[in-house]
């Protein structure tokens, strides 16, 4: 009868272990830097030192869960040896030294663009932390807003589609291919609105997601070809203007800002003759290939937080550095990723594969509509505004689900 009970308990045992493992989560984390103190040793009130930990955390979803199956193309993504869809996010760590002296509430601040905008807004005194960066001196801390209260602040990477910088926290997702491996396509539109001249644009160049070669932040989708044959580029002064063709021998697909019209071909740019005229906007219909799965964007903010709110280490038995520390998380987004607040609460994922709650309060500042990050061939980037952009899928106004507040615990 032991015996039946000790092989009852044992198989009892590895069966929780199999659904653990099978479960959506972290299963690792990479601490690439850490700085302690960090504000040059600042001391905030009761709350005492801070330090920085900047690492990646590997994560892992199952495709067909319920909670997962509603990402877009998830069902189309490579899966590793388990069977799961893999994603790797970018994580950045303000905390105190002592998690004794620390309030116990876990501040996720969503990065705009891969951008840290929390300490322009919200401590006073740091103007130049405005497009986030890394916050370090005790300048930096501004009137230390957050860290007298005892936050634990917290950015993750949630957009799939930025280009790789010091400046911005990202986050590496897979791409979407056909049962039968070869590259998705379809077709894509693109908006371009400049505020100066120019002759080449990335095909993801817009005025918010950067205007030159230089600065556009968000990697573009490749057209199937250079041949511009079966793409159609208008132009137009206001939105409700009939569009007015621009002939495909005047623009390319291709790098003309070294090399004088029709350039060198290029499959992630588009070269016009005679410069792009910020008086117009421009329209480009083609045909893009290789989409990301960038609703795993969602999943990543919900699994990165239930990992540091919940967990005490990681698969490989690296420690979580907040464990037993954090009892309550806020979700803040600004601007764009106000938008992504809306929609992570409006699709569920405010519940991690346990079905514990993720967040206990939300803020969205000015956030008033959906993100398109959970389409394919998503823009997260884009506008939507008033004048521009408003036939992107996945902007619509107002957002159809829970209306986001802003609660501050203490």
């Amino acid at each position: 009868m032991k015996k039946k009970l000790s092989i009852f308990i044992a198989v009892f045992f590895l069966v929780l272990l199999t659904v653990a493992l099978a479960e959506a989560r972290i299963i690792r984390i990479e601490i690439t830097r850490m700085e302690s103190p960090t504000f040059e040793g600042t001391i905030f009130g009761d709350v005492g030192q801070y330090e920085k930990i900047v690492g990646k955390a590997y994560g892992e979803v199952k495709p067909d869960d319920p909670k997962n199956a509603i990402i877009t193309d998830i069902d189309l993504a490579a899966r590793n040896a388990r069977g799961m869809v893999e994603y790797v996010s970018d994580f950045y760590l303000l905390k105190p030294v002592d998690m004794s002296k620390g309030s116990g509430i876990l501040f996720y601040a969503l990065p705009n663009r891969g951008r840290k905008l929390t300490f322009g807004f919200l401590h006073h005194g740091s103007p130049t932390n405005f497009g986030g960066n890394d916050p370090s001196t005790a300048a930096d801390a501004g009137d230390g807003f957050l860290m007298k209260r005892g936050y634990t602040i917290l950015w993750g990477g949630v957009q799939g589609d930025l280009f790789p910088g010091e400046d911005r926290v990202t986050l590496q997702v897979p791409i979407a291919k056909n049962p039968d491996g070869s590259e998705i396509t379809g077709r894509m539109r693109a908006e371009y609105g400049l505020t100066a001249p120019t002759n080449t644009l990335y095909l993801s160049s817009s005025p918010y997601t950067g205007q030159t070669l230089a600065k556009t932040t968000h990697t573009p989708y490749e057209t199937i070809s250079t041949d511009n044959c079966t793409a159609i580029l208008t132009k137009r002064v206001h939105e409700s203007d009939s569009r007015i063709p621009v002939w495909n021998n005047e623009w390319a697909f291709a790098d003309c800002s070294t090399v004088m019209f029709p350039g060198v071909p290029d499959t992630k740019k588009i070269c016009l003759k005679d410069g792009f005229d910020p008086n117009y906007i421009y329209e480009l219909i083609y045909t893009a290939k290789n989409p990301k799965v960038l609703g795993l964007g969602f999943a990543a903010c919900r699994d990165l937080t239930s990992f540091f709110r919940n967990a005490e280490r990681d698969d490989a038995a690296t420690p979580n550095p907040l464990a037993k520390g954090i009892r309550k998380a806020i979700l803040q987004g600004i601007s764009k990723v106000g938008n992504f607040v809306r929609t992570f609460t409006d699709l569920g994922f405010n519940q991690d594969e346990n079905d514990q709650m993720v967040f206990d309060g939300m803020s969205d500042v000015i956030g008033p509509r959906c993100i398109s990050l959970n389409v394919r061939f998503g823009r997260p980037g884009g506008a939507g505004m008033q004048h521009e952009d408003h036939l992107f899928p996945g902007n619509q106004s107002p957002s159809p689900g829970n209306t986001a507040t802003t609660l501050w615990l203490t």
